[in-house]
C-alpha cells in the first residue's frame, strides 16, 4: 500500500489537500506519475510504500520510470 504525508511548517496554519493522488494501472516498462495538490504555508511532502518512506520522494509529484511488477501496491 502507498500513502503520502503532507505537512506544513509549525505555526503556519492548516494544510488542505485540494487534489488527492489517484490510483493508476500501467503496463510494465511504462512511466507513471502520482500527484497531490495542497495548500498551506511551508508544505512538506513524503511518499511511502508498504509503511516505509520512499527515498527522494519528497515533492508533490512522485514519478516512476520503467514501472516493474515489484512496484505494485
Amino acid at each position: 500500500m502507498a500513502k503520502l504525508i503532507v505537512g506544513g511548517s509549525s505555526g503556519s496554519g492548516s494544510v488542505s489537500i485540494i487534489s488527492q493522488p489517484v490510483s493508476r494501472s500501467v503496463e510494465a516498462g511504462q512511466n507513471v506519475t502520482f500527484s497531490v495538490t495542497a495548500s498551506g504555508a511551508g508544505l512538506t511532502y513524503q511518499w511511502f510504500k508498504d509503511g516505509s518512506a520512499i527515498a527522494g520522494a519528497i515533492g508533490p509529484d512522485y514519478p516512476i520510470t520503467n514501472v516493474q511488477a515489484a512496484q505494485a501496491g
